[in-house]
Order: C-alpha cells, then structure tokens, then sequence
C-alpha cells in the first residue's frame, strides 16, 4: 500500500475512532509512522484537501463495494437488489466508515457543499438506474435524491441496529425489507 493511501486509511481510523476532524500536526502526533508533519505535506496541500481527498477515496471504495455483482445482464429490480444488499453488507463489514461519512455530512456547510456522497462519476450508474426507471414509468418521478434516501436509508438504519445487536435479521427477512424497499420507489 502506498504512503497516500496510508494516510487517508489513518486519517479514516482517527475520524472514525474520535469523532471529531483533527489537525494534520494532531493525525502525525497519534500515528508515529509518519513521523514529521511534512510527510503528510507532500501528499497533501492542507487539512482541507486531505478531507477533500479522503471524502473521494470512500466514494470509490462505497461504489467498488455497491457495484461488486452489478452486470448489464441483471434487470432493474435485480440491479436494485443488488445495490441494497451490499450497502447493507458493506456497512456490516466496515461500520467505522459510516461513522466517517456522518462526520463529513456534518462540516461546515462551506466544505459541505464541496464533499456530495452523490456527486463524482463513481456512483454514476446507480444513478443513471433511478433516471431510467423514472423515464421508462416504473419508478415515482420524483428527485433521484428521494428515491437513493428511501432506497438507502433503511439498508443503512437495519445495519447499524444489527451491529448494536438490536435486531437479528434472517436472510428471508432482509430479502422481504429489500423487496418493500423497491415496492415504496416502484410507481
């Protein structure tokens, strides 16, 4: 692994342990591998592009994961399905990210407005399926935004009650959650 990956993954463990945005001088300080603060200044401009960067590097891995069994051969619903499994899989296997993306939704709204889970060509496809489903008839015409937060939400929200061991789900029951899921965005 790279020195840049490093730091973002180190960056993502500090956000994800102490909930808050730190220094870069703070980040140096509590992981001694990158020893001087000017290790870090090679890679990235300030704490802004570090942010900024490591904000990219979780969209490609949340798609990389989303998108792992997608195929062009696989129908909406079955794409759908997919899609929802895995982000209720992916929050499951890595629950510290989600605490990361939740402290990002949270910035100042200057560099909010810059760092859009949405926005990039990464998740491109997923929304490119909304669009379809919403010209061909099948989905509510409403904004894709609505239809990912109703189609998300409740994969997310079902994993973190999983994790916190307030909920065992079945197989056969995250399945029926999924399908309800589709049901509500279906027209």
């Amino acid at each position: 692994m790279d020195k840049h990956t490093q730091i973002l993954l180190t960056t993502e463990k500090i956000l994800a342990e102490t909930r808050a945005l730190w220094t870069i001088h703070e980040i140096t300080r509590r992981y001694s591998r990158y020893s001087k603060t000017g290790t870090i200044y090679r890679y990235f401009e300030n704490k802004e592009a570090l942010i900024t960067e490591l904000h990219r590097y979780i969209r490609q891995e949340i798609a990389t994961r989303i998108f792992s069994d997608w195929t062009e051969q696989q129908s909406d619903q079955e794409k759908y399905n997919s899609l929802w499994r895995n982000a209720f899989d992916s929050v499951l296997e890595n629950p510290q990210r989600l605490a990361v993306i939740e402290i990002l939704c949270h910035l100042p709204s200057e560099c909010r407005q810059k760092l859009k889970m949405f926005d990039g060509e990464e998740l491109q496809p997923m929304e490119e399926l909304y669009q379809q489903g919403i010209d061909n008839g099948e989905l509510k015409d409403w904004p894709i935004a609505v239809l990912i937060t109703l189609s998300f939400d409740s994969a997310i929200n079902l994993a973190k009650r999983v994790l916190r061991d307030q909920l065992e789900m079945s197989d056969q029951l995250i399945n029926e959650v999924c399908q309800t899921s589709w049901d509500t965005i279906k027209k």
